[in-house]
């Protein structure tokens, strides 16, 4: 095994909190309401856990934890918490304002980059596949199923403009990932699905 196992991982934590309080919806639409309050329990003592074990107040941000200590990569992981409910609209209104609204942080020209470029790993050179720098379309598309909820409606039209954009000013080809500054696409894949699906709904 690798010393630094085992890592608490962000995006996992958060995506078990989404099953959670799936299962305890699924519950409750079944009429089984002590299910469910015990699912919802569980999701309780897993967001306390998270915030616990993960949370850095100093840079307010969320992050792995390896036998070393947290490992402080500022990556779009972070939205992994909005899209599972983790955070309530107070924290996410905080942690919008301070990581999403410039383009230091998540709101470069094409957003959202897989790392801040302000961060010290950021990979400057964008190579393909790489989650240090670019905009991968999976993480775009997944930001239909939070920016709403949590009252961001006019940044996520904008933010499907600026897509629709990259599609309109470059022969894309519906590539998986493109370049968080320019938004030319990155690398020859073609017809990645989730780029479609939002080529559709940019369009929209």
């Amino acid at each position: 095994a690798l010393p630094l196992m085992p890592v608490l991982s962000v995006d996992l934590s958060a995506m078990r909190h989404g099953g959670l309080l799936a299962l305890a919806e699924l519950a409750g639409l079944l009429g089984l309401d002590g299910k469910a309050s015990a699912w919802e329990e569980k999701a309780s003592a897993l967001r306390a856990a998270i915030k616990a074990q993960l949370y850095d107040a100093e840079a307010d941000f969320y992050f792995a934890r390896d036998a070393f200590g947290l490992r402080a990569y500022r990556s779009e992981h972070l939205t992994r918490l909005f899209m599972n409910r983790v955070v309530d609209r107070e924290e996410f209104d905080r942690l919008w304002k301070r990581h999403f609204t410039d383009a230091a942080g998540f709101w470069t020209a094409y957003p959202f980059p897989s790392m801040a470029p302000s961060d010290p790993h950021f990979v400057r050179a964008c190579p393909k596949n790489c989650w240090g720098a670019n905009t991968q379309a999976l993480t775009v598309l997944r930001a239909l199923l939070w920016m709403e909820h949590y009252g961001r409606g006019a940044e996520l039209a904008e933010l499907l403009r600026r897509w629709l954009r990259a599609y309109l000013d470059h022969d894309n080809g519906y590539t998986q990932e493109i370049n968080p500054f320019t938004g030319a696409p990155i690398g020859a894949g073609k017809n990645y699905s989730p780029s479609l699906i939002l080529m559709l709904e940019a369009t929209k």
